[in-house]
């Protein structure tokens, strides 16, 4: 049985070997080809068109390193060989004639490396260049916010021009970010971009940010009784109350809770009297910056002996580390009236909000 199966098994790999010599591949690979078709907004094929071929996107947006350059024959047709997109599969191209462009449009395709040619499109139109920065307006020292402008290829050059307080992370990109030092005082950083699309004239914008103050503070310290003024009626010449503001701290550095806003005004000039008083949450940011008060139930008030509809509180500010202030500014509502507005509508008041500026202890 042995001597039978060796046999059997020697036919076999002669056989086998037989077969993958009769149906051995031949022929040449075609090696792979990305063909690109240009065409204007109607369909039509644009000739003369040139293209500029770039490995990544951030050699598409600074228009660098520009792997191959070509112009579209009668038919509207560039071929770039697997050797000019180096062996990269994704690759990006700019295409433009005159002043039209494909950058409205599709600017990157994704090359599928096969044994023959990738075929893409494209089309040219009409160019809307951006006529501004987007970005914050604000921000705080010590941290870092975003510039951008559109993304299309040319030249970029971001600066500083006023105001020293910032750091430019990429300034030959359409998008940069901007760090912040940490600064004691207000300062407003305006940023200079000189932008040059391919093909267009340089042009220049300017980017105004408010960088505000900020000095850490532990916010454990605000705890206790905050002297300070608290809403001021300048339209009948009445100087701000003094503060009857107490804060507890409650170990969460992203909350206080506070009470006492707002009871000179309430009992001085607003004349009902205060049967009922919340404490209520005052949320701080993770900076230790900014405090918000939510929508809360706040005071309870009789007018004449007569229950008045309960108030509730709400507001916002500020924790001025540097000069050891908090500000807070603040709605009291009732019978669905801000009453702060309606003090100011009616000309008590040039301030259409309630403020109170606290020290800090």
């Amino acid at each position: 049985m042995k001597k039978i199966n060796l046999g059997i098994v020697m036919m076999m790999i002669f056989s086998l070997s037989a077969c993958f010599e009769e149906n051995d591949l031949s022929g040449p690979i075609t090696p792979a080809e990305m063909e690109l078709t240009v065409t204007d907004a109607n369909g039509a094929a644009v000739s003369g068109a040139t293209v500029d071929l770039f490995a990544n996107n951030s050699d598409y947006i600074e228009f660098s390193n520009v792997l191959a350059t070509k112009t579209t024959d009668g038919q509207g047709v560039v071929v770039f060989s697997a050797a000019e997109m180096i062996d990269a599969s994704k690759f990006h191209f700019s295409a433009k004639s005159g002043d039209l462009r494909n950058w409205n449009g599709i600017n990157n395709r994704e090359l599928m490396v096969s044994n023959g040619r990738s075929e893409v499109s494209t089309s040219l139109g009409a160019v809307t260049l951006s006529s501004a920065i987007s970005g914050p307006a604000t921000a705080i020292s010590g941290t870092t916010v975003t510039l951008s402008v559109a993304a299309f290829p040319g030249s970029y050059t971001w600066s500083i021009v006023s105001g020293t307080n910032g750091t430019i992370d990429n300034p030959a990109s359409n998008e940069v970010n901007i760090a912040f030092d940490q600064n004691s005082v207000d300062e407003i950083v305006t940023v200079e971009l000189s932008y040059a699309p391919d093909g267009f004239v340089t042009q220049t914008f300017t980017h105004d940010i408010l960088v505000t103050a900020f000095c850490p503070i532990d916010v454990q310290i605000i705890d206790g009784a905050l002297v300070g003024g608290d809403i001021t009626i300048d339209g009948l010449g009445w100087p701000a109350w003094n503060s009857q503001v107490v804060t507890t701290k409650t170990g969460d550095n992203n909350l206080i809770l506070v009470t006492g806003l707002g009871i000179g005004w309430m009992e001085d000039f607003w004349g009902e009297v205060i049967t009922n008083m919340e404490t209520v949450n005052m949320e701080v940011d993770d900076f230790g910056l900014y405090v918000t008060i939510p929508t809360q139930a706040y005071m309870e008030t009789t007018y004449q002996g007569a229950a008045q509809d309960p108030y509730t509180i709400s507001g916002s500010g500020i924790i001025d580390g540097c000069n050891g202030t908090i500000t807070i500014e603040y709605e009291l509502t009732n019978y669905g009236t801000d009453w702060g507005t309606w003090c100011n509508v009616n000309g008590y008041s040039s301030d259409a909000v309630f403020t109170a500026v606290l020290d800090l202890p």
